[in-house]
């Protein structure tokens, strides 16, 4: 299940068709000889939760939750639901690639780019500055995601 786009070419003749999948595709654990390790889904499973959950407190409950733990809202409160909606555009790419890792594992990338530059961010700000505490947790767990995300990368061929 997926969109569909279709069109002509440029001359006028022909159909060109390209399916982009919404929630992901057919579920494979086995891709012609390849199998994926029955480890690999349940991490992305787990991903898709965590990063889901997160994104849905940003945009239901933001101030809330930088109250309870006192941060400071930024200037905008479009700052937190833009961060909150790209949570949840990360979980749907989790999501995928739980689904159908072989077929997906280009997306495996993104995810540790997305891992990776939180750490950077949190870390970075831990070492060299000052950041609030309620991100640190955060950026603990996903550092196992980063280091899981990548083991997974390098189990799929």
């Amino acid at each position: 299940m997926g969109l569909v786009l279709s069109g002509r070419n440029k001359e006028g003749c022909g159909s060109a068709r390209i399916s982009l999948p919404l929630l992901g595709g057919m579920r494979n654990d086995t891709i012609g000889n390849m199998k994926v390790s029955k480890w690999i889904p349940p991490v992305f499973y787990a991903a898709t939760a965590y990063d889901g959950i997160l994104g849905l407190i940003g945009l239901l409950i933001p101030v809330q939750l930088y109250a309870k733990f006192d941060v400071p809202l930024p200037g905008h409160m479009g700052y937190i639901y833009f961060l909150s909606l790209l949570m949840i555009l990360v979980a749907v790419m989790f999501f995928n690639i739980a689904r159908d890792a072989q077929a997906n594992k280009n997306l495996i990338f993104y995810g540790i780019l997305a891992k990776t530059s939180f750490c950077l961010v949190v870390f970075g700000y831990l070492l060299f500055g000052s950041i609030p505490a309620l991100f640190v947790p955060f950026a603990f767990l996903d550092l196992i995601f980063l280091a899981l995300f990548v083991i997974a990368d390098r189990a799929i061929e």
